[in-house]
């Protein structure tokens, strides 16, 4: 993590009770239903909300495999 601010928005989102995984591959994400993740190692991360940061933009890096941050 870098600089302040994200700092102040990380502690936040684990003051409310978020969690924030870092450095995982991203190889799907749910179209309907509960939000739900899967990573490169077939684990599914489930959350009421799910925000990817990957610091890249665009449909075609979800087909592609990022690795990035999943916070839910």
């Amino acid at each position: 993590m870098r600089g302040p601010v994200l700092a102040s928005a990380v502690d936040d989102l684990r003051e409310h009770g978020g969690t924030l995984h870092q450095g995982h591959r991203v190889t799907g994400v749910s179209l309907s239903g509960p939000p739900e993740v899967t990573l490169e190692d077939d684990t599914t991360l489930q959350a009421e909300h799910v925000v990817l940061a990957t610091g890249a933009v665009g449909v075609a890096t979800l087909r592609s495999g990022v690795t990035g941050s999943v916070v839910g």
